[in-house]
Formats: structure tokens, C-alpha cells, sequence
């Protein structure tokens, strides 16, 4: 909705329900003995954004609100003799995430623009298995900003420096192998990552030549990975996920495209 001749409002909503169920016949007879329900699945989700934009002066903005829900209801019974469900095990899990942010580049000079970010999330997960009487619950709350530096040489080149934080939130992996120590359940913590990137962004003849090259360096801290812990009362493994501590990735980009003809375009990529 156009608010204004500066000002645009929008509004995304989206929706998606998804049932699924799964079927095993474990009597290995025509008849309905012994079947098995591997995953009844109801998963509903639900999210919402609100984002304003515009421009005021030298500076383009833009500001919103996003939420977001997640129910799953997961339940597996034995139908035995085609009539009973013994036993039932019932588990829900929930997910509800909030966050606002905003947004805005200013213009300096004519060519010198200064851009600015900051996202605040607040993210909840719920997990219940009433069989294993399992009823874990966390919240992650981050702040992440964004800044950043644009020089154009020219109307058709651009060069740019950049900041940004990422973010990733925790959660629990569940899992019955676990050493009786964990209580059935793992907790494990958000990762984030510091992204530094230096380009530029060209365009030559006329137009029919784009050269994009990037150097980047990133700061990854508290990284999520698959882990196997040994359970050595069980004799079994768990495969869950856990931090495995920090990594730094660095390289560089190129990206060009070559408009040849009217009708016939080049690409090419390089990355290391």
C-alpha cells in the first residue's frame, strides 16, 4: 500500500499446513495384525512481516516486524488387531520467533553512502514427549547489526566495504541413546558469524559487460555439528547436534556476465 509518495507499506503473510502419515505392516500377513504408524505427522506454520519503506532526503529506509510459529504434533501407535493403539507415544514441539529491524543508506555525498542495520530476534522452542515424560524448553534472544561503506566511481561502478553479524539460535537434540547423564536430551547453544566483505560492482560496454569481484574474511563462533556420543550402558550411539568450537573462513569471488549479442549471454564464476 502506497502510505505516501515516500512511503511504502507491506504486508506477507503465509501459511502452510502439512499432514503426513506413514505405514508399516510388521505381521508380514494380509491381515491387520500388527501395524505400525512410523511418524503421524501434523506440522503447522505460520508467519507474518510488516515492512515499511521509503526515502527522506538523502536516506532510503526500511523498517519492520516479522513473526513467526511452528506447531508439530508427532504420535505413533501400534494398531493391534486392527481396533487398539497400545501404546501411544504422543510428542509435540513448538517454535515461535519474533524479531523487528531496520534499516537505512545514507547518502554522504554523491558518492559516498553509509548504511546501517540492526535486527533484533528473540526465538523460543518447546518440545514434550509425554511417554518419556521429556518437557524441554529454551529461548535465544541476539542483536545483530549490519554496517557498511559504498564509493561510486562512476554510474556504472561501485565499490563497497562491509560488517554484518549472522545469526543462528540453539535448540535440544532428542534421542534415547543419550548416557543416562543427559535426562534424554541435549541442549545446544546459538553460533554466530561476523562477516567482513570488501567489491566492487561494475558494469562496461555499454552495459553488456558485469564484473563482480568480492574478497571476504568471516569469524564463526560456536559452530553447530553433527556429534556421536558413545552410550557405553547401552553399547549404542546418539547422533546429535552440539558446538564444536570456532573456525575463520576467508577467500574471494568473482562473478562476470557478457551480453554478447542480443541473443546470446556468457557467465563465468570463480571462487577460492
Amino acid at each position: 500500500y502506497q502510505l505516501t509518495d515516500q512511503i511504502n507499506l507491506k504486508w506477507i503473510n503465509a501459511y502452510v499446513d502439512n499432514r503426513s502419515r506413514d505405514l508399516s505392516d510388521y505381521d508380514m500377513t494380509p491381515l491387520p495384525i500388527l501395524t505400525f504408524y512410523s511418524g503421524q505427522t501434523d506440522d503447522h506454520v505460520l508467519s507474518e512481516e510488516l515492512r515499511l519503506s521509503g526515502k527522506m532526503s538523502r536516506m532510503n529506509w526500511t523498517a519492520g516486524a516479522y513473526f513467526a510459529k511452528q506447531n508439530s504434533y508427532i504420535t505413533d501407535p501400534y494398531i493391534i488387531l486392527g481396533v487398539g493403539t497400545i501404546p501411544e507415544d504422543s510428542i509435540s514441539k513448538s517454535v515461535r520467533s519474533i524479531s523487528v529491524y531496520g534499516q537505512g543508506t545514507f547518502d554522504l555525498t554523491d558518492q559516498f553512502a553509509a548504511v546501517a542495520g540492526l535486527r533484533y530476534s528473540q526465538d523460543k522452542e518447546a518440545y514434550s514427549d509425554t511417554t518419556a515424560n521429556l518437557h524441554p524448553q529454551v529461548t535465544f534472544n541476539d542483536t545483530s547489526p549490519r554496517l557498511g561503506l559504498n564509493y561510486k566511481l562512476t554510474p556504472d561502478t561501485m565499490f563497497y566495504v562491509s560488517a554484518a553479524r549472522g545469526f543462528r539460535d540453539g535448540g535440544f537434540s532428542v534421542n534415547s541413546a543419550l548416557p543416562a547423564s543427559y535426562n534424554g536430551y541435549l541442549t545446544f547453544q546459538p553460533d554466530t558469524a561476523w562477516t567482513y566483505e570488501a567489491g566492487m560492482r561494475a558494469e562496461f560496454i555499454d552495459h553488456r559487460l558485469r564484473v563482480n569481484p568480492t574478497v571476504f574474511w568471516t569469524n564463526w563462533k560456536n559452530m553447530q555439528f553433527n556429534y556421536l556420543i558413545p552410550n557405553p550402558v547401552q553399547h549404542t550411539v546418539a547422533a546429535v547436534t552440539n558446538n564444536a568450537g570456532d573456525s575463520r573462513i576467508k577467500g574471494l569471488e568473482l562473478e562476470s556476465q557478457w551480453l554478447a549479442t542480443n541473443q546470446l549471454m556468457f557467465n563465468g564464476s570463480f571462487a577460492l
